[in-house]
């Protein structure tokens, strides 16, 4: 007979340490304190950070974060901040 699994054995695998360079949709729903549904809407509409996708699974690439984090930067509630214009010389 197959012995069963034990639903305690992976619960425990679920929170293993991530990988440093890649967040899952729970590290990354934790690290912006916001729902894991969330990321799953913006994933189907396109308008959050790059992720991967491999063998179903759902990956962050911390560099993809970060760049998502920087260009989301507002001075204002109008738009983002701008950069300065490079002086002319």
């Amino acid at each position: 007979p197959i012995a069963k699994r034990n639903p305690a054995h992976w619960r425990a695998r679920r929170r293993m340490p991530q990988m440093t360079n890649h967040l899952n949709q729970d590290a990354l729903a934790e690290r912006w304190q916001m729902s894991p549904r969330t990321l799953e809407q913006w994933r189907y509409r396109g308008c959050g950070p790059r992720f991967l996708k491999i063998g179903g699974r759902v990956l962050y690439r911390l560099t993809d974060v970060e760049t998502f984090e920087t260009a989301s930067v507002h001075a204002n509630t109008v738009g983002p901040v701008l950069e300065p214009a490079p002086r002319a010389q």
